[in-house]
């Protein structure tokens, strides 16, 4: 400071600008943010990329399939279409930038992701410092799942509906009506679009349980809301029928958990796990404390729980739950 005012003194530039003052918290949070963004070039390419890709190509050569047309063991038999936009834009990236394009594109998802939440958490007052730490929990845990998937994008629609979901329940003006037409995209880019009507549910219970105890609640605009974010998940190539689809992998399940990784619990054991594992720990002990959250959040903060540990995949959502509950 006196440099600078000798400095102004003598008649020199000013140079107050490189006395900014940044927080070293903000400073943190951004090595987190690069640290997220650079590890994926790290790894090899994921198995499912190829996969993607090639159906990708596909959808725009022939349209969308509604029969398999690569398998050799179940060759012509139906094929639900339920990420037909995400393989879409995974090969129109692909034809246009490369590999290196969809990394940039998944990478920016997963990040805007966290930020969200990041920003949810803020909007209700956490301090910068303590969010480094549930940060880097998150960050841990979003670390083994970030790559070019359509899964990623559930990541970022499910960021979005708590924002808003959350905001309008503790009374902030916030607009409503974008979400059913984020279902209608969501529907199409994948069947991860279950955990954005697990979200009003939880929303619309909140709000039900609130008036029975005598809170003044309107929910003619939340009903409204709900049935059309559900009606919006028949624009979609396989109609209504999408809703079925999930339970597809309730009766596979032990197909599924003995032969995909991602499906099974989290393992104790694992290392990488360990953070899937404090998550779920940080957002019970919340639950369980004087300062616990509110319906809305209390009622998210199990599902997600409950959903983490019956499968790894499902992870992620409690991390971005972990920063505006915990």
């Amino acid at each position: 400071e006196h440099a600078l005012a000798v400095r102004r003194l003598r008649g020199g530039p000013s140079i107050a600008w490189l006395a900014v003052k940044v927080p070293i918290a903000w400073v943190q949070v951004g090595m987190l943010f690069a640290v997220l963004a650079a590890l994926p070039f790290a790894r090899g390419v994921d198995n499912d990329f190829w996969w993607h890709l090639r159906t990708g190509q596909f959808i725009f050569e022939s349209g969308i399939p509604r029969h398999d047309p690569f398998s050799w063991t179940a060759a012509g038999k139906p094929w639900v279409m339920h990420e037909w936009l995400s393989e879409a834009i995974i090969y129109a990236v692909q034809s246009a930038f490369g590999y290196i394009g969809n990394m940039v594109l998944f990478i920016a998802v997963a990040l805007a992701s966290i930020a969200i939440s990041y920003a949810l958490a803020r909007r209700f007052g956490a301090g910068t410092k303590p969010l480094v730490g549930l940060m880097i929990v998150a960050a841990l845990t979003f670390t083994i799942f970030i790559t070019p998937r359509p899964q990623d994008f559930s990541w970022l629609f499910f960021a979005i509906y708590l924002y808003v979901l959350a905001r309008h329940y503790e009374g902030d003006r916030v607009p409503l009506w974008p979400l059913p037409a984020f279902m209608a995209l969501w529907v199409n880019m994948h069947l991860g679009f279950y955990f954005g009507l697990m979200l009003v549910g939880c929303w619309v219970a909140a709000l039900c349980f609130d008036a029975v105890r005598g809170r003044d609640v309107a929910l003619r605009v939340p009903i409204l809301i709900a049935a059309a974010c559900v009606l919006a998940t028949f624009a979609n190539p396989g109609g209504p029928a999408i809703l079925l689809y999930p339970l597809r992998y309730v009766f596979d399940s032990q197909v599924t958990n003995d032969m995909v990784a991602e499906w099974q619990r989290p393992d104790i054991t694992w290392t990488h796990h360990w953070s899937i594992y404090l998550t779920a720990t940080l957002l019970a002990l919340t639950l369980v404390s004087r300062n616990r959250p509110r319906p809305f959040l209390f009622l998210v903060s199990i599902a997600v729980i409950a959903l983490s540990m019956q499968a790894v995949r499902n992870a992620p959502f409690a991390a971005l739950v972990l920063l505006p509950v915990a």
